[in-house]
């Protein structure tokens, strides 16, 4: 987490699928939603989370505001599902980008959830709670 070239771009990946499966999979993030990369795997795929309108609050699924997203058709703030981490193909294009006011408050969210730091001293974000960016 927290690492990779393509930190903090924001894209919309086709629909998911499974080898050996016809078609696309059913599921709640089937669709045009926007997700956010978060990482990167190790053998470099993006590592992506879904944005998701924030009426149906999660627990430490953190707000980030508008103004602090830049993508095509961002009209609202956004809920990011820390939960559902996926993998997305490395092709998968940018649609645009975290802009650097949510960054700041989203990293050091990203590094607690998942007990990473993103800077590189171990427990700096620990016991952190979700903000709204």
């Amino acid at each position: 987490m927290l690492r990779g070239p393509r930190l903090w771009e924001i894209v919309r990946p086709q629909p998911p699928l499974r080898d050996g499966v016809e078609g696309p999979l059913s599921t709640i993030y089937h669709g045009a939603r926007p997700w956010l990369i978060v990482g990167e795997a190790a053998q470099g795929a993006p590592l992506a989370v879904p944005l998701n309108v924030p009426s149906n609050r999660k627990w430490y699924s953190p707000v980030v505001r508008r103004s602090s997203m830049s993508f095509p058709g961002n009209d609202q703030d956004s809920q990011i599902e820390l939960a559902h981490v996926w993998t997305l193909p490395g092709d998968t294009p940018a649609e645009g980008k975290l802009l650097q006011p949510g960054v700041a408050i989203l990293e050091p969210i990203v590094a607690s959830y998942f007990g990473v730091s993103a800077d590189r001293s171990e427990g700096r974000f620990a016991g952190r709670p979700p903000v709204v960016a």
